[in-house]
């Protein structure tokens, strides 16, 4: 009887050193994801459906004028100005129904600035969640 407690606790610690590995190898894994990202020369949002932004680049920092921890506080709508917020409700339909979208779209600076964008995104699994990865142009000069 003793040896199967002495087993079961071995089992047990195995299962939890495994865990903590996993654990570090996803947490490594968001890291090196989230460096790429920061890389590119465009804002990169990583979002959930109904619009909780989860990462923000740097790209975006600097178009918008937030943080990046700003940014994670806040949902995409707040980006958004009002009169925009209409194409919203088409954006979430066309990404249901094709799985991906492209719109011509307004963000608002922290500033208060407005500024036009050319918006695309397409679902993903983030950290075992299903999310919207979103690319932003700013085209703001050639309209």
């Amino acid at each position: 009887m003793d040896n199967h407690k002495e087993e079961i606790k071995k089992l047990r610690d195995e299962l939890v050193k495994l865990r903590e590995t996993l654990e570090k190898v996803e947490a490594e894994s968001k890291k090196s994801f989230e460096r790429i990202l920061d890389s590119l020369p465009d804002p990169v949002f990583i979002e959930s459906i109904d619009g909780r932004i989860f990462f923000a680049n740097k790209a975006a920092e600097k178009l918008l004028g937030y943080t990046k921890e700003e940014l994670r506080r806040m949902n995409v709508s707040e980006l958004i100005p009002e009169e925009s917020r209409d194409k919203m409700d088409e954006v979430i339909r066309q990404l249901e129904k094709e799985g991906s979208f492209r719109v011509l779209a307004k963000n608002r600076k922290k500033t208060g600035e407005i500024v036009d964008v050319d918006v695309s995104g397409t679902f993903i699994d983030y950290l075992g969640e299903k999310a919207v990865i979103v690319v932003v142009k700013d085209i703001t000069e050639q309209i």
